[in-house]
């Protein structure tokens, strides 16, 4: 048998076999050749593909992202540097707008924490917690 059946892809990428599946209908690994009893058979370099999707997904890339990334570094032995530098700046830009979004969620979760806390059961209008959110009178930052 030449090649590499799921279970030992799956194991040598540390990932799951769903996952060797999912990538593989999604095209981000090549589709496997498969034997004369239905068994998937995988090339050496599916490895080396899972573990450049990893790297991709530390990154924060989603896996549409990768996938325009793999389909740029599979159409050349040349990669145009300004198309993944715009990918790149895209997703700061996104990573930025999160992390503004989360400070605010902590801001505004501060104001709550702020409230007095009681060990005592309170009706459900008296929580100050429900009333912050019922009553939506609070600002952002």
């Amino acid at each position: 048998m030449d090649g590499l059946t799921i279970g030992k892809v799956a194991q040598l990428s540390q990932v799951s076999i769903e996952t060797v599946r999912y990538y593989e209908k999604r095209g981000l690994i090549p589709q496997a050749t498969r034997t004369k009893s239905g068994y998937r058979i995988f090339k050496p370099k599916t490895i080396e593909d899972i573990r450049f999707i990893k790297s991709a997904k530390a990154l924060g890339l989603t896996l549409e992202e990768i996938h325009q990334i793999i389909k740029l570094f599979y159409s050349s032995q040349e990669v145009e540097t300004s198309s993944m530098f715009a990918i790149a700046e895209e997703k700061m830009k996104e990573i930025e707008e999160k992390i503004t979004q989360l400070q605010n969620q902590k801001y505004l979760l501060e104001q709550v924490l702020r409230k007095s806390n009681t060990p005592y059961p309170l009706l459900k209008d008296q929580c100050p917690v429900i009333q912050f959110i019922t009553k939506g009178d609070h600002e952002e930052p």
